[in-house]
């Protein structure tokens, strides 16, 4: 050696941690997607068998029409429909906001 101490205090990441060469690899990729995205994964098994098990037909009458559909699809339309109504909602109230904000004040 020239004589000179190695210093004392070397960087812990001066070489390339194993995990980080493998890191685009195919389990370590799957496995980072399921640890990030694990609820909507969960609830898509949750879904797919809820309409594994409700697959029956049932009646639908409003008004005066009459239609047969499987009790997953009446309840998914259900679901959309009031997500939509929400959704209404909450851009209307944010519109009324924004127009309140922007409003010259007398």
């Amino acid at each position: 050696m020239n004589g000179r101490p190695a210093p004392m205090n070397r960087s812990i990441e001066a070489e390339p941690r194993e995990s980080s060469r493998i890191a685009g690899g195919g389990t370590n990729r799957v496995l980072s997607l399921v640890g990030t995205h694990w609820l909507p994964l969960l609830l898509a098994v949750v879904v797919a068998f809820f309409i594994g098990q409700n697959r029956d037909r049932i009646s639908i009458h409003l008004f005066w029409i009459q239609l047969q559909a499987p009790l997953w699809c009446v309840l998914a339309i259900t679901g959309l429909v009031g997500a939509l109504i929400a959704t209404l909602v909450a851009a209307q109230r944010a519109w009324r906001r924004r127009t309140a904000r922007s409003a010259p004040r007398s």
